[in-house]
């Protein structure tokens, strides 16, 4: 099983910077994203929109056993119970999240407090200034020291 970290940064007004981080289950990276998308001021849109993202990502990377690690505990709740509760932005992506986890073979969401998800959110920092980059075993020069000190802690 695979274990994807993913935030979203609203620091740039009207741009989302995104970024997520696919390691194995020693903690190990195996593929790094970050995108940068137009968008508003809404932080849960942007948090899923970026979950989404992450999800097609790692299918794209071939991983069928899956967990989706995410600093919103109220998007997290939504997924996890399948909340749709309407045709607006944020009910449409919890919809088409809820169908993009066909795709996996096992495919799990758990929330992790802000201090367990840095590496994310520096890489959703970083999509500002470096957007839509791919790095495949590997991390950006930008967040190495803070993912070796995640690594080892």
């Amino acid at each position: 099983m695979v274990k994807i970290n993913f935030d979203a940064n609203l620091q740039i007004n009207r741009a989302w910077g995104l970024g997520g981080i696919i390691r194995d289950s020693e903690g190990l990276v195996m593929a790094v994203g970050t995108w940068l998308v137009h968008g508003n001021d809404h932080a849960l849109e942007a948090i899923a929109f970026v979950m989404l993202a992450a999800m097609k990502f790692t299918a794209e990377c071939g991983f069928q056993s899956v967990m989706f690690e995410g600093d919103n505990e109220r998007l997290i709740r939504m997924v996890k119970e399948g909340l749709i509760q309407d045709r607006s932005y944020l009910g449409l992506m919890v919809q088409e999240i809820l169908k993009t986890k066909l795709a996996f073979d096992k495919c799990l969401f758990s929330f992790i407090p802000r201090t367990g998800n840095k590496v994310a959110h520096h890489l959703a920092q970083l999509a500002h200034s470096d957007p839509n980059m791919i790095w495949m075993e590997e991390v950006p020069l930008a967040i190495t020291s803070m993912y070796l000190h995640d690594i080892l802690n």
